[in-house]
């Protein structure tokens, strides 16, 4: 089957296309809730509306965490679109599609076409993958310009293609003001690894990878905005930026984000399924094939990354799907070479079963507990897809052999559709934000403290920070307003009279009890 597919003509703008299709599917009916696309979403409005392309802003104040590229293509899309979670996911789905089709196009030169189909329907099987194409956060822009970068490298490592060599600086500075330096950081160690293992470091090297006039490239591009967003803000910028939002982010714990030393590991296996059971088989493979090549590349890609957020005292999901394409490489070069074994492929479906099982018993326990998503438990139930589909997978294996892993890539791409298009549009209405929108449209609005970023992209307008000593005096300015808090903060400041909470709900995913505060006839 593999072969006949490879036959379609267009098999590249069809990748493209059914990419994209995955990672925008249904953008338009969920909301821009969680915090992270909420305030970069915000962020990108607030410059389309001041025209300050050197100053960031989230609510109208400085915003420091990211670099600006993502912002400049949401407004593009919200000025084509509009200001909708449609819009503000679009390019995210671009670039997804984008990565995808990069490692077909770069596995298909420098391996060959079977390993490079295999690649690309082990990364569009990745659940999380597809989770991290759908959100409206720099990562699908850091992604596809690293993975498109990196290989770049490698393909102008092997055939002395200056473009390539030329293009990777390019690539790697876009990189950078999508996410930061870790966007060359990174890469330069990993190129630094790999032509050490390959034996070949030396001027020459260097030489042929056209490193001065790449750096002036590199800088070139990556620089200027940096320098005028340091001016804009008064180095303001710069410092909460390189200090606090990297440096800090890796010497320290912060945001609750933290956890054991193999947590990144357990990341990255659970974000691969469900391929990743393969790793150990690949590894195996690799190293009787002893490839010096894409495949090695991929192998010190992954290991780096990995590595590198392992000693990372921040640790979250996201960060190591940078690693995904690469890894998708190295699990593709042994579903497409290494030998098929019966007995050896039951034993590690049957025990990814198990363990599906397992998580999908915790899960559903686990959402009685939660007040928000006890009431929709059922919902749980359209993800028995994987584990149904992994059973398949283990009754066809005798019937169909290696071709039965198509089942299973199915299976990852079925669990995502039906994720997107069916249960989390249901849970998202659920959330406090949109269950509470109405009682603030058309009203003045302020927050105590902290609120849900959600409510910023949604008014479209600024929401007016208060302390405690404040309350009383902005509602006898705003009579009619309604102040934004959490249960917890509330408890600290007295609610005037003729006031009290019109609105408390738990937010979905997240521990606080999203309140407002108005006039009791409201």
């Amino acid at each position: 089957m593999i072969d006949k597919i490879l036959k379609i003509k267009y098999l590249q703008i069809l990748i493209f296309l059914f990419s994209f299709f995955l990672f925008s599917l249904n953008n338009q009916n969920i909301s821009i809730y969680l915090l992270d696309e909420a305030k970069n979403a915000s962020c990108a409005r607030e410059i389309m509306e001041t025209g300050n392309w050197d100053y960031p802003t989230f609510n109208y104040n400085l915003r420091a965490d990211k670099p600006p590229l993502h912002y400049f293509f949401m407004i593009l899309s919200y000025s084509v679109f509009g200001v909708t979670p449609w819009a503000a996911r679009f390019f995210s789905a671009i670039f997804g599609a984008l990565t995808v089709l990069v490692v077909f196009r770069f596995t298909s030169r420098l391996a060959n076409e079977r390993v490079a189909l295999w690649s690309s329907i082990v990364l569009l099987a990745s659940v999380h993958f597809q989770l991290q194409h759908h959100m409206a956060v720099p990562d699908p822009y850091l992604i596809f310009f690293l993975t498109w970068g990196m290989l770049l490298f490698i393909s102008a490592y092997l055939t002395n293609n200056s473009l390539h060599a030329y293009l990777m600086y390019v690539a790697l500075a876009l990189g950078v003001l999508a996410k930061g330096p870790v966007a060359v950081l990174l890469p330069g160690l990993i190129f630094l690894v790999y032509i050490i293992i390959d034996k070949n470091l030396s001027i020459k090297t260097l030489l042929r990878l056209k490193i001065i006039p790449g750096a002036i490239l590199f800088l070139a591009i990556a620089v200027p905005w940096f320098v005028a967003a340091h001016i804009e803000s008064d180095g303001e910028w710069t410092n909460r930026f390189f200090l606090g939002h990297n440096l800090n982010r890796f010497s320290s714990e912060m945001e609750g984000h933290g956890g054991i030393f193999l947590l990144t590991t357990v990341y990255v296996f659970i974000g691969m399924f469900p391929f990743s059971i393969y790793f150990i088989r690949a590894w195996k493979y690799f190293r009787i094939q002893k490839d010096q090549g894409l495949i090695l590349f991929s192998v010190v890609v992954s290991v780096v990354i990995i590595l590198f957020f392992t000693l990372s005292k921040t640790k979250l999901p996201n960060y190591t799907v940078i690693s995904y394409p690469f890894l998708a490489i190295f699990l593709a070069n042994s579903l497409n070479g290494a030998p098929f074994v019966l007995k050896r492929d039951k034993i590690l479906l049957t025990s990814l079963l198990i363990l599906l099982i397992l998580l999908f018993i915790g899960g559903y326990i686990a959402m009685g507990f939660d007040p928000i998503l006890s009431g929709r438990r059922y919902l749980i139930i359209g993800l028995t897809v994987l584990p149904l589909g992994v059973w398949l997978t283990i009754r066809s294996l005798k019937r169909v052999g290696s071709q039965s892993r198509l089942i299973l890539a199915s299976t990852g791409i079925l669990t995502g559709i039906i994720f997107f298009a069916l249960i989390y549009p249901q849970i998202d209405r659920l959330n406090p934000v949109n269950q509470s929108i109405h009682l603030l449209e058309g009203k003045d609005v302020a927050y105590y403290k902290r609120y849900n970023s959600g409510y910023a992209f949604k008014l479209k307008k600024r929401i007016d920070p208060l302390e405690s000593g404040e309350i009383a005096a902005w509602f006898r300015k705003h009579p009619d307003g309604v102040i934004i808090s959490t249960e917890k903060l509330i408890k600290e400041i007295e609610i005037p009279e003729g006031y009290d909470i019109i609105f408390s709900m738990k937010d979905v995913f997240e521990t606080p009890v999203t309140v407002l505060i108005g006039t009791s006839s409201q």
